[in-house]
């Protein structure tokens, strides 16, 4: 069983992402967030497996939470998931530590291979 931590300051995109992985036995969603005070205090409570991070949380940086989980646990394992279909933020995304960004188009199955590959500690772009 993956836990799973759901971090994105879009109630509908939330209920999206949990209604998805809801599907699949193996994932277990541990926690929703809606912005960094939030996500860091779910972090610590739950300790997900994985953390799906939005990079925007409304007027907070999705690179400053991944930054702050690390900080707090260096085994830490987030994937970014992201409408910026740009290098720049991938780039970015996996300079602060994340280890694998899923653009918010990409089909259902990208997401949970993505889940399960950083989930397993590898890259997942």
């Amino acid at each position: 069983m993956t836990s799973i931590l759901i971090v994105d300051d879009h109630p509908i995109v939330r209920q999206g992402l949990r209604s998805l992985l809801s599907n699949y036995p193996e994932f277990s969603i541990v926690g929703e967030a809606s912005n960094v005070h939030e996500a860091l205090a779910a972090f610590r409570r739950s300790r997900p497996d994985v953390s799906l991070v939005d990079i925007r949380l409304g007027a907070d940086s999705g690179l400053d939470l991944v930054d702050a989980m690390l900080e707090e646990d260096p085994g830490a394992r987030v994937v970014v998931v992201s409408s910026f279909d740009d290098d720049e933020y991938v780039t970015r995304s996996l300079r602060a530590g994340a280890l694998g960004y899923v653009l918010k188009v990409d089909s259902p199955s990208v997401l949970v291979t993505a889940i399960e590959t950083v989930a397993a500690g590898q890259r997942a772009l």
